[in-house]
């Protein structure tokens, strides 16, 4: 009875050995099976979130580096906005980056002259490229903004690299297909996917670009722009009295855009209504009756 007993039990616990070692191998085929269907991308950024969530960043690979991607702002006063552009722009190539855009209004005489350069810097380089502009021109304000942007980076590698897998063992289909149904269904499978890897890879460029080169906008003006309201009564009285200046000087650009027209519009005007008063009593003429003359009477 107690043998009985013993092996009962044995048979139980290998049962349950069994049982877990299935239950094991089952969900790891789910994981693949899940992994596979969803291209391998949404599996790694799922990772990654839960290490940063619970901040286990420790356990991430080694060679793992923050993706960050920087802007800013870069306000400074000059007497000669003009030449201390083309002072920015030497120090811009000088740290290895290149001014992407550049527009500029007004005149250094009147005190409008207005610049604008859209920078780009590489990242590392850029704290000292700003202290060297702070060196060269007036600095009033500068603001700068960080993103990280590491998991859109991992995902779009984890994609392309499913993407990539993909491609290949359809590619291997099409070489093995043995009806044209196959070869077609392959052949579109395989534009499918290379369309959708062609476009994450643009998108991966993107990030390195923005990621690489930090975009620094800068402004230069005559005199300090106010980029956010000023506070106080003096500060309002500013405020608007530089608005009051700046409608004058629409106003006033406005009509010296108009007078050149006017000098052309009203003698022709004059022409035009002399012309219609000329038809208009032309006609009144015409249908007037002709009085007629009556003979005398001769006694």
């Amino acid at each position: 009875m107690k043998k009985l007993l013993q092996g009962g039990a044995l048979l139980v616990f290998a049962g349950l050995l069994a049982g877990c070692a299935s239950s094991g191998a089952q969900s790891g085929f789910d994981s693949a099976v899940s992994q596979h269907s969803s291209g391998g991308a949404d599996y790694a950024a799922t990772e990654y979130e839960s290490l940063d969530e619970f901040g286990m960043d420790e356990f991430a690979p080694a060679e793992l580096e923050r993706q960050i991607i920087i802007t800013g702002n870069l306000y400074a006063k000059s007497d000669d906005p003009f030449k201390s552009a083309d002072g920015i722009l030497k120090l811009i190539s000088d740290s290895g980056g290149f001014v992407e855009d550049r527009s500029q209004s007004g005149k250094v005489k009147d005190g409008t002259a207005s610049v604008m350069l859209t920078a780009r810097i590489p990242a590392d380089k850029t704290p000292e490229a700003i202290e060297e502009i702070e060196n060269t021109i007036e600095v009033y304000e500068i603001s700068t903004n960080k993103q990280d942007v590491t998991d859109q980076v991992l995902d779009v590698e984890a994609r392309i690299a499913a993407l990539e897998t993909s491609v290949e063992r359809l590619t291997t289909l099409m070489a093995e297909a043995t009806t044209s149904e196959a070869l077609f269904e392959a052949e579109d499978a395989l534009t499918r996917r290379q369309a959708e890897l062609d476009s994450l890879r643009a998108v991966q460029r993107g990030l390195k670009d923005q990621v690489s080169l930090a975009t620094l906008t800068i402004h230069i003006d005559s005199e300090e722009v106010f980029t956010s309201p000023p506070d106080g009564f003096m500060g309002g009285l500013t405020a608007g009295w530089k608005a009051l200046v700046a409608t004058f000087l629409s106003l006033v650009t406005a009509l010296g855009a108009i007078v050149p027209w006017l000098i052309v519009i009203i003698p022709l005007g004059f022409v035009v209504i002399w012309l219609l008063r000329r038809a208009k009593r032309s006609r009144t003429n015409k249908h007037e009756p002709v009085a007629k003359v009556e003979p005398e009477a001769t006694e």
